[in-house]
């Protein structure tokens, strides 16, 4: 028989093994019971409006305890906040740390809100931040109670989060309001 063998057969490369899938990340909400008033801004004897209280994470526990200044470039003088909290850029820092004998570190973090009435003396508000951990978007409502306004805010971190506009560059800062100093309006609240 002259009929030519047949090819050996060929050994199929196996597939590669498909990676594995990764789980999605969780999605890192944070939760900041807040008091928005007028007050002292950057240890200075200037007036603002100023927000501060603790963040806290899903299990209720305090991370950071933070505080926020309505930016002086755009406000200049400390607007009326009875009727509602004024929208703006509101650049300040979050403070970690643990007991008095450890060291405190600061994280510089950045919001930009915006505030709207729901009824009197209640609001709504939503905006995006920024800080060294990333981009987020933040949604809330306010309760206006004995001058100033006790605000219940969430965070979410997102890539999608919209940009903010660059920060003020140093040195480009709006002079001092000349009829704020040291002992003008309220001290601020000792939450």
């Amino acid at each position: 028989d002259t009929t030519p063998a047949a090819p050996a057969p060929v050994k199929a490369e196996p597939a590669p093994a498909a990676a594995p899938e990764v789980p999605p990340r969780p999605v890192e909400r944070y939760f900041l019971t807040a008091r928005l008033e007028r007050g002292q801004i950057g240890g200075k004897h200037q007036q603002g409006v100023v927000l501060h209280g603790p963040w806290r994470n899903q299990l209720n526990v305090v991370g950071a305890q933070a505080r926020y200044n309505l930016d002086v470039a755009q406000h200049p003088v400390p607007p009326d906040i009875t009727d509602l909290p004024p929208s703006g850029q509101w650049p300040g820092r979050m403070n970690f740390g643990g007991t008095a004998q450890t060291k405190r570190t600061q994280m510089v973090d950045r919001m930009a809100l915006r505030f709207a009435k729901t009824e009197d003396g209640r609001c709504k508000f939503e905006g995006e931040g920024a800080n060294r951990v990333g981009k987020y978007v933040v949604t809330g409502t306010g309760v206006f109670r004995e001058g100033g306004w006790d605000l219940e805010c969430e965070r979410v971190y997102t890539p999608n989060a919209p940009a903010l506009p660059p920060a003020p560059a140093a040195g480009k800062r709006a002079k001092a309001n000349p009829l704020a100093f040291a002992g003008a309006g309220p001290a601020l609240s000792p939450r």
